[in-house]
């Protein structure tokens, strides 16, 4: 039997479909199809499809929340459906597999299944014939291109390499993901990113150096193109 798709899923795949949003990037690197998007904010958000793993994730602070609730950030929703149109949601708010015409099973399962995996692939490989001109804008992209030669990530910056025998100094935990981990631009020491975002919360504190680095967390970790 056919399910509805869940609420926190419908809600973010309606503002994926009704807010604006731009791809002002994009790339190919080591089987990582990587998306840059301009949010309605005006920030730029990092949207990786690992084809190896058949995954899909996104560098917004919604992230953490959407794993939590097993389901996709409005971000990611907005490539499979209007940049790649993997997906369609149909009058009924079924999501469907416009290859196949099936309903999808990606938002229960969060992975891709090998058909999926090959169409996005495709859809990848044919992205610039089928690109609508109202998911892209020559200024954004100018505009993104300037800052983008400006910005320094001080988050992903660390002046020496991951150890082996790191371990989360907030969770305690090892580092398996090198892509979910950022570091202290004070005292480089690294931290699982979504353990940093949960601790600023709190505090604002570095929990190894006590320095204020992690005080603009959210300010600094995005390209804005408002500024």
């Amino acid at each position: 039997m056919v399910t509805k798709l869940k609420y926190d899923q419908k809600k973010r795949i309606d503002k994926s479909l009704n807010e604006r949003f731009f791809l002002v990037d994009y790339s190919d690197i080591d089987n990582k199809l990587c998306f840059n998007i301009c949010g309605t904010t005006g920030n730029i958000y990092k949207i990786t499809i690992n084809t190896n793993s058949k995954n899909i994730s996104c560098n917004c602070p919604d992230n953490i929340r959407c794993r939590q609730l097993k389901c996709l950030c409005k971000h990611c929703c907005f490539v499979l459906l209007k940049v790649l149109k993997v997906y369609i949601v149909n009058s009924e708010d079924y999501l469907i597999n416009r290859f196949s015409n099936r309903v999808a099973d990606l938002f229960e399962t969060l992975k891709f299944s090998e058909n999926i995996n090959i169409n996005i692939i495709n859809s990848y490989e044919n992205l610039l014939q089928n690109l609508d001109s109202s998911n892209y804008d020559d200024k954004i992209t100018e505009r993104y291109i300037l800052l983008r030669g400006k910005y320094k990530d001080v988050f992903h910056n660390s002046k020496r390499e991951l150890d082996v025998n790191d371990n989360c100094p907030i969770c305690l935990c090892e580092f398996k993901n090198k892509e979910l981990v950022i570091n202290c631009p004070s005292c480089h020491n690294y931290i699982h990113k979504s353990c940093i975002e949960d601790w600023i919360k709190v505090k604002a504190n570095c929990p190894m150096c006590r320095s204020k680095s992690f005080s603009n967390y959210i300010e600094k970790q995005y390209i804005n193109l408002s500024t």
